[in-house]
């Protein structure tokens, strides 16, 4: 452990930024799962994208994956697994090539 809790923060559409699991809502939960994991919360907010519409660079977690090679995340933190991903493939690559090899924790949601 690094000692740091890493959020990401995404809406895939403007229309969810004041609905749901808000950017700021998002924002919140991290802060209470930080606190409650005793870690300092870094955040990387990709705003408003959708994480299925090819040709959409998500420069946020391009940037995640490359601290995660440098070893620098250990801790993941999203509010929902779809954040990251939409279909379960990618899901399981992501898991396989970054999370499991490079033993970063990934947590999701609240709990």
């Amino acid at each position: 452990m690094n000692g740091f809790l890493d959020a990401y923060y995404r809406v895939s559409q403007k229309s969810q930024k004041d609905e749901g699991y808000s950017l700021e809502s998002q924002q919140s939960i991290a802060r209470k799962v930080a606190k409650r994991l005793k870690l300092k919360l870094r955040e990387h907010n990709e705003f408003a994208k959708s994480s299925t519409i090819k040709g959409v660079k998500r420069d946020r977690f391009d940037e995640i994956k490359n601290l995660i090679e440098k070893e620098e995340i250990k801790n993941l933190w999203v509010v929902e697994q779809e954040r990251l991903f939409r279909k379960p493939s990618d899901a399981f690559l992501f898991q396989e090539y970054y999370l499991d090899e490079y033993g970063v924790n990934l947590y999701i949601g609240e709990g």
